[in-house]
């Protein structure tokens, strides 16, 4: 029974390993990321991005062994990933909300929303956004340093950091994927 477990946690996390270092390598590939020269790399011969491979496995056992230290740190990591996919929604739904108030043309889509559109958009922007609140909450009344919840601090942290980022140098250099399709060839 455990030899099920493993074989699926093992083919779990090389799923994963694959499917984050090739969204790594295609944001770095616009040029989206610091160091994206090193991490936008093909190696000739194995045509993977190996090191967005390597970046990805590094950063994700660094995480793992956070574990060892403090049950905390990864409990707040675990959390920021909460929060993390949480805001991803509330941008990509926001966006099709504002241009349904705006009436502005949507892109063509396999599952069309129609006319009840604007309404499961708004729904869903609701939902998201009183989870969003609520998973920085602190999960205990009485609160201390082990039992706080550090998730706003590192999402404020991280948020800052992309932000400051984007705005010193990165603006200047990332190319959205529209202007790199619609190019001329």
């Amino acid at each position: 029974m455990t030899t099920i477990i493993v074989v699926n946690i093992v083919s779990a996390v090389i799923s994963e390993i694959a499917t984050a270092s090739r969204q790594i390598w295609s944001f770095a590939r616009d040029d989206g990321f610091p160091f994206s020269d090193f991490l936008k790399k093909v190696s000739p011969g194995w045509n993977i991005p190996l090191n967005a491979v390597v970046v990805n496995f590094v950063f994700g056992v660094a995480i793992s062994l956070i574990n060892l230290g403090s049950s905390v740190a990864l409990g707040a990591i675990v959390s920021l990933t909460l929060a993390s996919l949480l805001s991803s929604y509330m941008l990509s739904i926001g966006c099709m909300f504002l241009k349904r108030i705006r009436g502005e043309p949507l892109p063509p889509a396999a599952l069309p929303l129609g006319r009840w559109g604007l309404a499961i958009n708004g729904v869903a922007l609701a939902f998201l956004t009183a989870f969003f609140i609520f998973c920085f909450f602190p999960t205990t009344r009485l609160v201390d340093a082990s039992t706080m919840n550090w998730n706003s601090a590192m999402f404020g942290g991280i948020t800052m950091f992309a932000t400051t980022w984007y705005l010193v140098g990165g603006h200047k250099k990332y190319r959205p994927p529209v202007d790199i399709q619609n190019r001329k060839l």
